[in-house]
């Protein structure tokens, strides 16, 4: 067995220079503490807001399903109104953060939009039954480049 001696000053340095180099400045170390928690927390603000965004979406287009499944034609005549939304489903609160139009000249089609802290998911159902997800700026949270599941 080989056994290296050091001589007591040096290594007693080399300790210190271990024990210094692991501790880091404390200011540096306790700014990038909270330049990261805010991140974090900005973060899962971001993805909070695309998650209520989403989860609204699929609520409001619920209910446009269920009112133009009671329109003789099957069109979204009448189904595309938030106040008309409102009265055939009590429960749903659509609030200004979302949009909700008609597409196509018989109302065959629609589009919801929501826009919460500066990033908007919108969900399009064309006449030829063509689902469009789309969310912008393409690289928010809970946007996949460009687009949404």
């Amino acid at each position: 067995m080989l056994h290296v001696r050091f001589p007591l000053p040096i290594f007693i340095v080399f300790v210190l220079a271990l024990v210094v180099a692991a501790c880091g400045d404390s200011k540096e170390s306790d700014s990038k503490s909270d330049n990261g928690s805010a991140s974090t927390t900005s973060s899962i603000a971001a993805e909070k807001a695309a998650s209520q965004a989403k989860h609204g979406i699929k609520e409001i287009i619920n209910s446009i399903e269920a009112c133009a499944a009671m329109n003789a034609d099957g069109s979204y005549t009448g189904c595309t109104d938030k106040q008309s939304l409102a009265k055939s489903d009590p429960s749903l609160e659509i609030t200004d953060d979302f949009t909700i139009k008609g597409v196509g000249s018989n109302h065959f089609g629609f589009e919801v939009a929501a826009a919460f802290d500066g990033t908007t998911f919108t969900e399009r159902h064309d006449e030829d039954g063509m689902i469009t997800k789309t969310c912008s700026p393409k690289d928010a949270p809970g946007c996949d480049d460009g687009s949404w599941g």
